[in-house]
């Protein structure tokens, strides 16, 4: 807690010494998830106050800090002392998303660097890019697939006509966060389970990369170039998988028959990361792609049966076997100012190995009415498949229609229809735990 309040006044001071470049936003949003039935339950009620502030320190270097506290407001009571800790009436959090200093044309005047905790966005698909490896996935809101974790990194850019090369050092490894009490299925019983055997006790060890700086240390680059108003990349980065993967599996037996206890060890295994991207335009239909290709430097996988009697039952070296991600999308803006966009994806976030790589296709829309003071959302969703040949046993669908009001610029209240349902095996029937109704708030200033 030190840390924040510290962290929050060298902000302050900063922003009060230089007050006459100083630029400040900020929002507010409030939103509340109930679930559907007619047992329904409070599943998500979140608020959040964030403020960015930037200022001009000299000609050429700039200041940005985006702070946020959420705060999450179903209160955890179950005895009489619980009534007098108010941690457990709201949740809180402060979070510093992003702090760095930006500085223009140095040491050399095609050369900015940037240093501090940053995004840095690659690739060329909307909120879903496979390309888009840099910054860890925030995962805390379920049916939020784009938020992402400020990391602390150096960025250079350096520029040549219509050429930008771009440089990243991030110095030590920080994954991916999931969301409270999650369980992100890694475990499945079909995949070694005997019909009519049931998983007992699961316990788990995730081997982090520790402090040593040759494991933590991430590196690469991108080179852009833009010709005929059409934007290419090409991206590499030496990181770590950011969700854990298995590593071992072990199986005992319980002392309640055609029951097993499963032990498992987990790690962030060394990967080589690279993709290409384009963006541009066909007349007045918007077009970009991604594809990336990813290559683990670690092994292996294996599940351990000796305790069984069963000895080694299967063993995956994964190293140096390269699985591809690629995505292809486009939008377009009716002369009723009605916006759709469709991406193909193939390999989700969670997703390795080219046997496990489902495909899917997300819908976004916007339909302005009313001079912009109502906003539809009607086709909002996502397909997902993995197995074409029989499309009905292996499918997950989200939809997400809403309905936002508008009455004034900066202010919104929206209501939204959360919806899943699929087969089983699948990303997105994952969801349908979740479904329920969310009403919203947002207030920018």
């Amino acid at each position: 807690m030190k840390y924040k309040y510290l962290m929050g006044t060298v902000v302050v001071l900063l922003c009060v010494v230089h007050l006459n470049a100083l630029d400040i936003d900020g929002y507010f949003k409030s939103y509340g998830r109930i679930s559907y039935g007619s047992d329904s339950k409070y599943m998500r009620i979140e608020n959040d106050f964030g403020i960015k502030i930037e200022t001009q320190l000299y000609d050429n270097v700039s200041f940005f800090s985006h702070m946020d506290t959420r705060l999450l407001s179903i209160p955890r009571i179950t005895s009489i002392k619980d009534m007098y800790e108010y941690p457990n009436y709201f949740k809180n959090s402060f979070r510093l998303k992003e702090i760095y200093v930006n500085i223009l044309k140095f040491p050399f005047e095609f050369m900015d660097i940037r240093a501090g905790k940053q995004r840095i966005v690659w690739g060329a698909g909307d909120e879903l890019s496979p390309n888009d490896f840099v910054n860890p996935y925030d995962f805390q809101d379920r049916w939020s697939f784009k938020n992402r974790i400020g990391v602390y990194s150096v960025k250079t850019d350096l520029y040549y006509n219509n050429l930008t090369v771009t440089g990243v050092l991030i110095p030590y490894f920080t994954p991916d966060l999931l969301p409270d009490s999650s369980n992100f299925g890694m475990f499945n019983q079909s995949t070694f389970l005997a019909p009519g055997i049931t998983i007992g006790k699961i316990n788990d060890t995730i081997i982090s990369p520790g402090v040593m700086v040759k494991d933590n240390v991430i590196g690469g680059g991108r080179v852009s170039y833009n010709i005929f108003d059409y934007d290419f990349s090409l991206y590499y980065l030496y990181s770590r998988t950011y969700l854990p993967w298995v590593k071992e599996i072990i199986v005992m037996p319980d002392t309640v028959p055609s029951i097993i206890n499963v032990k498992s060890e987990l790690f962030y295994p060394r990967i080589h990361m690279s993709g290409f991207s384009f963006s541009g335009a066909v007349g007045n239909v918007g077009i970009w792609g991604d594809i990336s290709l990813f290559i683990p430097r670690e092994n292996h996988f294996l599940i351990d049966l000796s305790a069984l009697g069963m000895g080694e039952m299967d063993t995956t070296n994964i190293e140096g076997k390269f699985y591809l991600k690629y995505l292809l999308g486009f939008d377009y803006t009716f002369s009723n100012e009605f916006y759709i966009s469709i991406q193909y994806l193939h390999g989700f976030v969670n997703e390795k190995s080219n046997d496990n790589l489902h495909d899917y296709i997300f819908v976004g829309s916007r339909y302005p009415i009313f001079d912009n003071k109502i906003e539809l959302s009607p086709f909002d969703c996502g397909i997902e498949v993995d197995d074409f040949s029989n499309i009905r046993k292996s499918y997950g669908i989200i939809f997400i229609p809403s309905l936002k009001i508008k009455p004034y610029d900066n202010l919104s209240i929206s209501v939204s229809s959360l919806l899943s349902w699929g087969t089983d095996k699948t990303v997105l029937r994952g969801m349908k735990s979740y479904r329920g109704i969310q009403l919203g708030i947002e207030y920018l200033f």
